[in-house]
């Protein structure tokens, strides 16, 4: 797929630095969990056939890169850097990248992130540490601080907000006012 007007050193200008993440591929089949990172890498970024895109910049620097893969007590190790300029300008978006749509994936988890440079700078974390924002929010070390789930946006205000709330701000549809539609719906965990 070719857009209209379209030039790789274009693109080229608006990339970052590169994070990895490091995901469990549960299971003993080698050549099954290496395609599900070959799959992932397509998925958590460009979401769309690999084989269609025709734009080499996309190929060599925005779909995600395999940097190791290698056998474990549990399955596979498989350690995946994307490109931070798809993940810096929304914490969610960054979440997204890192485990989006291969949350579906089954016998999948998320090990360990190694931030970029461009990631330290645009998320330079919570004003008072991990456990400062715990004790500000009244929540213990026994239960996480995010969703498992950001998405979707197509609920209107006032709708079933306990399904997921997005954290972007959207003028047609205001943050303050959605997050108070669906305060009614969250339940501790």
């Amino acid at each position: 797929m070719k857009f209209k007007d379209y030039r790789d050193e274009t693109l080229k200008t608006f990339l970052g630095d590169r994070f990895t993440v490091t995901y469990l591929i549960m299971g003993r089949d080698e050549k099954n969990a290496l395609e599900t990172g070959k799959a992932m890498c397509v998925e958590q970024t460009v979401e769309f056939p690999a084989a269609a895109i025709e734009a080499d910049v996309i190929h060599t620097d925005i779909i995600g890169r395999i940097e190791t893969f290698e056998a474990c007590p549990e399955g596979f190790r498989c350690v995946i850097s994307y490109n931070s300029a798809g993940a810096t300008e929304e914490f969610a978006q960054f979440f997204n990248m890192v485990f989006g749509n291969s949350s579906f994936i089954p016998f999948v988890r998320v090990e360990d992130i190694q931030i970029s440079k461009d990631m330290e700078k645009a998320f330079p974390g919570p004003k008072y540490g991990l456990a400062g924002m715990r004790q500000l929010l009244g929540i213990g070390t026994d239960r996480p601080l995010t969703f498992t789930a950001i998405k979707p946006m197509g609920c209107a205000c006032g709708g079933s907000g306990g399904r997921g709330l997005s954290l972007r701000q959207r003028r047609h549809r205001p943050y303050k006012r959605r997050s108070r539609s669906g305060q009614p719906c969250l339940q501790p965990l």
